[in-house]
Parts: structure tokens; sequence; C-alpha cells
């Protein structure tokens, strides 16, 4: 009996050695299975951190798209303009090849001109020269023509003044043999009136002469100091004496007269005129 007493005592020692192993188990487990939840409970916030982390980096990847397209698009319009400035760059290219060949065939054509103004040059210092050698010549004529000029002038004057003398001269002379005619005979008052007017008559011829004279002198067709030296005396004489004083009071001889005043001074002569 004692035996099953104690047996029995050994049973519940053991159940209860099992309980409390089981409580203890049971805490564990309830721990673990706690520590479990909150690592669970952190991990799913973790994992929705993870979520929401991804559905901005989805969010960043469709704006990242986004941008990749536009940027695509642009890079579609720069690559279009690179084409486009491409092309121009080519035609630009092709233009400056064709300027620099007009370049070079205006260059060959400046050459040409150049070459040419050249010949022109060399030939207008030709010319020049002939010119110089023309303008000698020129001067040479001009002055044989002015030697001539002069001796033709000295010529005229000489004739002009040759012709004066036998104006002059004969007109004398024409009154010397009048006088000496009519001294030969004796006259009729009739006569000697006719007579008369054929003196009077052969004076104004004379005087006239004088007058013709002085108009030549004063056009300086004569050499004036030889006209004075051979006429001076016979002018003065002329319209200073008595008897020939009714000739000059009609205001006749007018160039005899201003010579007159240019050899004596303008108060004789304004003296003798009044």
């Amino acid at each position: 009996m004692s035996n099953l007493i104690a047996s029995t005592s050994n049973y519940t020692m053991v159940a209860l050695l099992l309980a409390i192993v089981s409580l203890i188990a049971a805490g564990t487990a309830i721990s673990i299975a706690s520590r479990a939840f909150k690592r669970g409970v952190s991990l799913l916030e973790k994992y929705n951190e993870v979520v929401n982390k991804q559905s901005e980096l989805a969010s960043q990847q469709s704006d990242m798209l986004s941008k990749q397209e536009d940027l695509a698009e642009r890079q579609s319009d720069l690559t279009t303009k690179h084409n486009e400035l491409v092309s121009r760059q080519n035609e630009l290219e092709a233009k400056q090849s064709e300027f620099a060949t007009r370049q070079n065939d205006i260059i060959a054509r400046q050459n040409d001109l150049a070459s040419k103004q050249n010949e022109v040059i060399s030939l207008q210092n030709d010319l020049v020269v002939r010119q110089n050698e023309l303008v000698g010549k020129y001067n040479d004529l001009m002055s044989k023509q002015n030697s001539f000029a002069l001796e033709q002038y000295n010529l005229i004057e000489g004739q002009t003044e040759l012709l004066i003398r036998q104006h002059i001269s004969s007109s004398k002379k024409a009154i010397e043999d009048f006088l000496n005619e009519i001294s030969k005979t004796e006259a009729s008052l009739e006569q000697k009136e006719k007579q008369n007017e054929i003196l009077v008559s052969l004076i104004e011829n004379s005087i006239s002469a004088y007058e013709e004279a002085c108009a030549k002198y004063l056009e300086n067709k004569v050499n004036k100091e030889r006209f004075k030296k051979m006429y001076k005396f016979e002018i003065l004489s002329l319209v200073e004496k008595e008897e020939f004083k009714q000739y000059f009071e009609e205001g006749k001889y007018k160039s005899l007269l201003q010579v007159y005043n240019e050899w004596q001074g303008r108060a004789a002569a304004i003296g003798f005129l009044s």
C-alpha cells in the first residue's frame, strides 16, 4: 500500500512537473508568439513602407519615363534641327566654294585689268613724253610765230607810217603846187574866190590827213615815240596857228585835238578850244 502511495506520489510529482514544464513551454511559446507578432507587425510596417517606397518609385519612374519621352522628343527635334543645320552648313560650304571660285575669277580678272592698266599707264607715259615733245615744238612754233607776228606788226606799223607820210606829204604838196600855180598868173575876183574855195578844200584835206594819222596814233597802230618825234612840231603849229583856227571851231578833228591835248596838256587844249 505504501508502495502504491509512493508510486502515486511520484506520478503526481511527475504530473506537476509536466504541468510546470507545459506552463513554462506555453509561456515561452506565448513570448515567442508575441515576439513573432511584434516582428510580423514590424515587418508589415516595413513592407508597407517598402510598398509606399515602391509606389513612390513607380511614380518617379513614371515621371522619369515622361521626362525621357519629352527628352526623346527634344532629342528628336534637336536631331532634326541638327540635320537642318548640317544641311544648311553643307549649302553654306557649297556657296562658299562657289564664292571662292567667283572670287578667284574676280582676282584673275583684276590681275588682267591691272596688267591692262599698266599697259595703259605705259601708253599714257609714252603719250606724255610725246605731248611734252609736241609742247616743246609748239612753244618753238609759237616763239617763231610771235617773232613773225612782231615782224608783221612792225611791217604793218611801218607801212601805216609810210602811208601816213605819203598822205600828209601828198596833201601838203597839193597845197604847195596849187599855190605855185596860182602865183604865176593874175586872177580876177571871181577866179580868186574859186581859188580860195579850192585852197580851203586842200587845207581841209591836209588837216584830215593829220586827223587820220592821229587816229592811228591813238589806236596804237604806229610807233608812238617815232610818231611824236616826226609830227609834234607840225601838229602843234597846225593847231596853234591863227590862220587855221577857223577849221577847229566846229568841233571837227577830235583825234588831232586829243593828241594835241596829250602832248601840250589838257589846260592848253581847253584854253584853245574855248
